[in-house]
């Protein structure tokens, strides 16, 4: 599993000065149980993690995933039933101590 992401949990000595992950966050948080269930089944691992705060228009769960997993996760979706409006993926990558969250198309 991976340590907890947040702002005072920088990457550990000797780790790449850059890392990152992707994360689908959603409108409610009944989506993201309905989300994690999804990707349970699916079998991909996606941590809960609270939504970063540079991310306000959600309910404040959000999954965590590794980006080459991104087809996987939003065919998971696609296939529990969720409508495409209930959730948003971002990118989030740390490096240098500061932290860039971008909105994926």
């Amino acid at each position: 599993m991976w340590p907890p992401c947040t702002p005072t949990n920088p990457p550990p000595a000797g780790m790449a000065e850059t890392r990152g992950f992707y994360l689908a966050a959603f409108s409610s948080a009944k989506g993201a149980l309905t989300a994690q269930r999804a990707f349970a089944q699916a079998e991909i691992e996606t941590p809960m993690m609270p939504t970063p705060r540079e991310i306000a228009a959600h309910c404040g769960l959000s999954l965590r995933f590794a980006p080459e997993l991104l087809p996987r996760v939003k065919e998971a979706l696609a296939g529990s039933g969720m409508a495409r409006e209930e959730y948003s993926f971002y990118s989030m990558e740390y490096g240098g101590g500061s932290r860039v969250v971008v909105l994926l198309k």
